[in-house]
């Protein structure tokens, strides 16, 4: 699912006759509701390829029973070192955003996931932070950055504030407390 988009349920059903590993091509078969009604075939990472090489070296054919397909997307999971709680679907999400950082188009995305709706494909431009975006925050001085902390150290006492001067003035609480009730 990460490298195919492909839903859980069309990954259960996969059959080895959709798959040309040569060409790097898979073949949908048709749906009841989407893009996907009639069948297309979509262009496949070389990650993928790889994916399903080993699914065929393992003769790992569907179909496949719901209860089956969560045992064993639990056994990967942790196998994968993904956090508790991560779903099949979360894969096909992170493969969508991930083709809409790299092409940009939301049309490229809704075709390769076959969504019917450009709506629905517009979840993971908003789940994507633009590049440019990033890149510029990694040209401000002050952006954290993993590991230690870059950049001045916070005030030692949050409550107050420099006046103009360069003085202290006191917080809104210490204010309070000097005016009495």
């Amino acid at each position: 699912m990460a490298w195919t988009g492909l839903s859980q349920k069309a990954l259960a059903a996969l059959q080895p006759s959709q798959i040309d590993l040569v060409a790097g091509t898979l073949l949908t078969t048709a749906r009841r509701k989407g893009a996907g009604v009639a069948p297309a075939l979509l262009p496949l990472l070389p990650q993928a390829v790889t994916a399903l090489r080993a699914f065929a070296a393992a003769n790992a054919w569907g179909p496949f029973s719901a209860a089956s397909m969560r045992k064993s997307w639990l056994r990967a999971a942790a196998a994968a070192g993904l956090p508790p709680g991560t779903r099949p679907y979360d894969l096909r999400h992170s493969y969508g955003t991930a083709v809409f950082l790299a092409s940009g188009s939301l049309e490229a995305t809704g075709a390769l996931l076959q969504h019917a709706d450009a709506r629905t494909t517009r979840r993971y431009a908003l789940a994507a932070v633009h590049p440019v975006l990033t890149a510029a925050l990694g040209r401000w001085p002050h952006t954290p950055q993993a590991g230690p902390v870059v950049g001045p150290a916070p005030p030692e006492d949050i409550g107050k504030q420099a006046a103009n001067d360069g003085s202290e003035r006191p917080s809104v609480e210490t204010s309070r407390a000097e005016k009495g009730p």
